[in-house]
């Protein structure tokens, strides 16, 4: 994608934040493939701090006392499965990054449209990258969200994305 920026925006430890230029229509470039993801990935040791749960949630959530200790709140990492379970009207992301365990609601829109339409309740995907958010202050709480995934398959196949 093609996309003006106005300008740095960050706030806080969302220092990955941007002003776009609303004057300017974004534009689709082409496609990236699985390598070229590859060479975007991050690594970080885990994402960011973890031992907080929510109801359905796994590793999902940092008391707000701690945001001191957070300096950034966007990664794309790379993991080798996730499963997809929808609890309620909710959707999770179940994986394992860095030794540790996640269940983390899922925000990307192609997979919410998927939820709506009623076609998947419980799904695995193989290889995937997911772009992991963490949010700003939540009734005391900064929550880790998995705001896309992408499928190997995806990539190799022309898929949704």
């Amino acid at each position: 994608m093609s996309v003006r920026l106005s300008g740095s925006k960050p706030d806080g430890f969302q220092c990955e934040n941007w002003l776009l230029d609303p004057t300017v229509q974004w534009e689709r470039e082409g496609w990236v493939d699985w390598d070229g993801l590859c060479t975007l990935e991050q690594r970080p040791n885990g994402l960011w701090i973890n031992g907080y749960h929510s109801w359905g949630g796994v590793n999902n959530k940092i008391p707000t006392e701690r945001e001191s200790e957070v300096s950034d709140s966007l990664n794309l990492i790379r993991v080798d499965s996730v499963q997809l379970r929808q609890l309620d009207s909710k959707l999770f992301a179940h994986f394992e990054y860095s030794g540790s365990v996640y269940a983390l609601n899922v925000t990307d829109p192609i997979y919410e449209e998927k939820l709506a339409a009623g076609g998947l309740a419980r799904r695995k995907l193989g290889e995937s990258f997911i772009t992991v958010s963490l949010g700003k202050d939540y009734h005391g709480y900064l929550y880790k969200i998995a705001a896309a995934i992408i499928e190997r398959e995806d990539t190799e196949s022309g898929g949704e994305r």
